[in-house]
C-alpha cells in the first residue's frame, strides 16, 4: 500500500511513523467514521483511525495528504459559494513552462516559482491586478511527470469584482504571455510558448477544478488514474517504487524538491473579504476530525503492533467503515483483525491529539523503543 511505501523510499522518521504510533496520551487505537458529509457536494462520509500521531507532510504521506487535500477542497468550495453570493466572479489562471527529460525538479520548480514571483513584483502586473478588479486569489501548485520529464505548474484562482468579457480574457492572457516569457527566461528556463504558458479561463472552469482538486491525493485506485496518458502523479510514481529503480530516484527527487513547500497560498485579505475560517496548517487539518463523528472499533495495542507486524491490509479495515459491506461482514471483518466493535463514541478517544515533539521538533524519537 501507498503508505508503507512512503516509509520505504527514503522517507524520515515523521513520515514513517505517521498514523503507526500512538500519541503521548493514547493508549488504544480507534477506527472512526464521520456521521456527516463535508462541504464538498456529494462527499460520503469519511473514516480514519484516531490515536495515532500524524506528521501533516502535504506532499509525502499519502494519508496525511488525502486529508489535507480534502479539507482544502472543502474550504475552496465554500470560498467560491461565498464570492458568488457577494457578487465576485471567479477566474482559473494556469501558469506552466517549457521542460525536458533529464532536467531535475528542483531547478524547473525553483525556476518557475522565481519567474511567478517576479510576475507578481511587475509594475504592469499590479496594474493589470488593478485594472481587472481582483480582491484576492488562491494558487496551487501541482506536477506530473511524463516522457518530457517533470511537469510542474502553477493554478490560480483570481476572484474578481466583476466578470470578465471574452475581450478582456484575451487582453489578459496576451498582457500575462509578454510577462510570463519574459521572466522564465531571466529565470533559466526555456521561453513557454504562446498557446501553453499561460491559460485564463472563466469560472465554470475554476469551479470544475475546485472540485476535482486533490484527487491525485486519494488513496482510491480511480483516484490514482493520471491526468494524462504516460504521465504520472507523483503517488502513482510511490506506487511502482517498491523494487523499481527508476520510480524510487523519481520519488527521491520528488521528495527533496518539495520539501519546505506550501502546496496551496491564499492571499491576505481573502478571508476577511469572504468571512472565511483562518487557514489552519497542513498539521492542523491532518489531525482534525468532523464534530459530527462516531467510533466504530477499537483496537488495543497488542492488537494494533500486530496488525503492523503482519501487514495487514488497512484499506479493508477502512472499506468497512465506510459501509462498502454490510454490517454482519463489518463485525467479521473487525473480529478478524482483533478490534472491538462498539455502538457509541468513547470518552478517550474523542477529539484529535498532536503531538509536540511534531510541533517543536524536540524529542521526536522519544518513544520509538517504548511503541515498537
Amino acid at each position: 500500500m501507498l503508505k508503507r511505501a512512503s516509509g520505504l523510499a527514503g522517507a524520515d522518521a515523521r513520515v514513517k511513523w505517521c498514523n503507526r504510533r500512538l500519541t503521548r496520551a493514547g493508549t488504544s487505537v480507534s477506527l472512526w467514521r464521520s456521521t456527516c458529509p463535508g462541504h464538498a457536494r456529494g462527499a460520503p462520509p469519511r473514516s480514519w483511525f484516531g490515536g495515532l500521531r500524524t506528521c501533516g507532510s502535504i506532499w509525502e504521506c499519502p494519508v496525511c495528504a488525502e486529508r489535507v487535500s480534502r479539507a482544502r477542497r472543502d474550504d475552496m468550495v465554500v470560498m467560491l459559494d461565498r464570492a458568488r453570493a457577494l457578487g465576485y466572479h471567479p477566474v482559473l489562471v494556469t501558469w506552466t513552462v517549457r521542460h525536458h527529460a533529464g532536467q531535475r525538479l528542483r531547478t524547473v520548480l525553483d525556476g518557475l516559482l522565481h519567474a511567478r514571483r517576479s510576475v507578481s513584483a511587475a509594475r504592469a502586473y499590479k496594474s493589470m491586478k488593478k485594472s481587472v478588479g481582483m480582491v484576492g486569489a488562491v494558487k496551487a501548485i501541482e506536477m506530473t511527470h511524463g516522457p518530457n520529464g517533470w511537469h510542474p505548474h502553477v493554478h490560480e484562482i483570481w476572484i474578481l469584482r466583476s466578470a470578465l468579457t471574452p475581450d478582456t480574457m484575451r487582453w489578459i492572457t496576451i498582457t500575462l504571455a509578454v510577462m510570463w516569457s519574459k521572466y522564465v527566461g531571466r529565470a533559466g528556463l526555456s521561453l513557454p510558448d504562446a498557446l501553453h504558458g499561460i491559460t485564463v479561463q472563466d469560472g465554470n472552469n475554476a469551479a470544475a477544478y475546485i472540485a476535482k482538486w486533490g484527487l491525485q491525493s486519494e488513496l482510491s485506485a480511480a483516484a490514482r488514474k493520471s491526468a494524462a496518458p504516460g504521465h504520472m502523479t507523483p503517488w502513482e510514481i510511490l506506487a511502482r517504487a517498491s523494487g523499481n529503480n527508476e520510480c524510487s530516484a523519481l520519488w527521491r527527487e520528488y521528495v527533496a524538491a518539495t520539501n519546505g513547500r506550501r502546496q496551496l497560498v491564499r492571499s491576505r485579505g481573502l478571508t476577511k473579504l469572504l468571512a472565511l475560517s483562518p487557514e489552519q496548517s497542513d498539521l492542523d487539518l491532518a489531525d482534525m476530525m468532523p464534530e459530527e463523528r462516531t467510533v466504530l472499533c477499537v483496537f488495543e495495542w497488542d492488537d494494533w503492533l500486530r496488525i503492523l507486524r503482519d501487514r495487514a491490509d488497512l484499506s479493508l479495515l477502512i472499506a468497512a467503515a465506510e459501509e462498502e459491506f454490510s454490517p454482519a461482514e463489518f463485525r467479521s471483518i473487525i473480529e478478524r483483525y482483533g478490534g472491538h466493535p462498539t455502538d457509541e463514541p468513547t470518552a478517550d478517544n474523542i477529539g484529535p491529539y498532536r503531538p509536540r515533539c511534531y510541533a517543536t521538533g524536540v524529542g521526536c524519537h522519544e518513544e520509538e523503543d517504548a511503541n515498537t
